[in-house]
């Protein structure tokens, strides 16, 4: 098994703090001098480290800044990410995952329909319970496998079930899982970070 530190850091910290936080925790344990860089020259990375490595914002301003993240093409620190960096990002976006379930037993906890929990239904603890599968199973691959030995298509796999479960999740939450001040920024902003650093173009290879 690989060492828990830094993903289990990055889990928790995102978990409870969120992505900008997180991505701190990255940065500090695997990029201290210089800025990761996804197949495409961006780097996603926590506003006040961008500011230091010079350069501007290249995409979703509004919706990276409000979440004290900043998307760039840095000048001379960036450096090209490598399977650890996409492997931790999978760490932090399980994080955030756990943390929108979080966000979904508080909404759907305190609503009901026809005088009855919503969290009671059938309907609702279903998809609460698939969620809750896609997510242990993400964390389980990540646990039984070293960076390398996933290689990129296995790193995809487990993104991909990520951005599964994230949008499943976001349905529950309703209308308030769409607006851009509510826990359907963050899933977006998970989910462009599996964008910036994913390389969609690379042979798939097989887990």
């Amino acid at each position: 098994m690989i060492a828990p530190a830094p993903w289990a850091d990055c889990r928790r910290v995102t978990r409870s703090a969120g992505i900008a936080a997180g991505l701190e925790v990255l940065c500090d344990s695997l990029a201290p001098g210089g800025l990761p860089c996804g197949p495409r020259g961006h780097a996603v990375v926590p506003a006040r480290r961008a500011e230091a490595a010079g350069g501007g914002p290249v995409f979703a301003r509004d919706l990276l800044e409000a979440e004290g993240v900043v998307a760039l093409r840095p000048s001379g620190a960036g450096f090209p990410a490598d399977s650890r960096w996409v492997t931790a990002l999978a760490w932090l976006r399980l994080g955030a995952s756990e943390a929108l379930t979080d966000d979904c037993l508080a909404y759907l906890g305190s609503r009901t329909a026809g005088g009855e929990p919503l969290l009671d239904r059938q309907l609702v603890a279903g998809q609460l319970a698939d969620a809750l599968i896609e997510q242990l199973e993400a964390g389980a691959v990540l646990e039984g496998a070293a960076p390398e030995t996933l290689g990129p298509g296995g790193l995809r796999l487990v993104h991909g079930q990520l951005t599964t479960t994230d949008r499943l999740l976001l349905r529950l939450l309703g209308a308030a899982g769409f607006r851009t001040d509510g826990p359907g920024r963050r899933a977006l902003l998970s989910e462009l970070l599996a964008d910036a650093y994913l390389d969609r173009n690379a042979e798939e290879d097989r887990m």
